[in-house]
């Protein structure tokens, strides 16, 4: 896959990272005090993202996955994703009848450091993060076509690795879950943006 990086997408995140700080500031004072950056604890997140490739088909794709990381140091934490991302499909009927389908999809997998460089909001309970994580991609395209009774199919796969650098905060919302926006660009597979919002939940210490 050969993408393109964006630009827009990057001052878009920081203007609604801003927007975010102020109007949650009000949800977070009923939050009660926990020290999420104890060393030894965890957090799992959902995540929800859109990426820019632009590049490839002149669209963004709405991407799903899961986060986790381990509060190794006061501020620096080993982190790991994996996100499913839909690269579009098409399908062709004849009088009802499905002829043609075709799909593409890619899976990414990768892990990395965060580190907390600023503590922010009231009691200083937000913290904004930079981040850097290599990564593994595969890439699976599937077509299927039908023709007098007869149904023909062929998969295909690629796979690459890569380098991601990104920053994000986050917001808690209670003792041990929270809100986490963060912005991403990926290098080693033609380069692409990715702004997501995930929402965690911290166990451990």
């Amino acid at each position: 896959m050969m993408f393109k990086k964006s630009a827009l997408l990057g001052s878009a995140f920081a203007v609604f990272l801003a927007g975010v700080s102020t109007s949650l500031v009000s949800a977070q004072s009923a939050a009660h005090a926990f020290d999420r950056n104890a060393s030894g604890s965890q957090d799992v997140s959902f995540n929800v993202g859109i990426d820019d490739l632009s590049g490839i088909d002149g669209n963004k794709h709405v991407s799903l996955g899961g986060s986790w990381s381990y509060q190794y140091f006061k501020r620096a934490a080993f982190i790991a994703d994996y996100t499913w991302l839909p690269l579009g499909s098409q399908n062709q009927y004849v009088s009802n009848v499905q002829v043609y389908s075709q799909s593409e999809h890619a899976q990414l997998f990768d892990g990395g450091l965060r580190y907390d460089i600023l503590h922010f909001g009231s009691n200083n309970s937000n913290t904004f993060y930079g981040l850097a994580a290599v990564g593994y991609d595969s890439d699976t395209y599937s077509v299927s076509s039908q023709n007098s009774g007869y149904t023909y199919s062929a998969k295909a796969s690629s796979s690459d690795t890569f380098l991601s650098v990104g920053a994000g905060a986050t917001f808690p919302m209670g003792d041990r879950w929270g809100f986490r926006p963060e912005a991403r660009y990926y290098s080693g597979l033609g380069g692409f943006m990715r702004v997501q919002a995930g929402v965690y939940y911290r166990f451990g210490r």
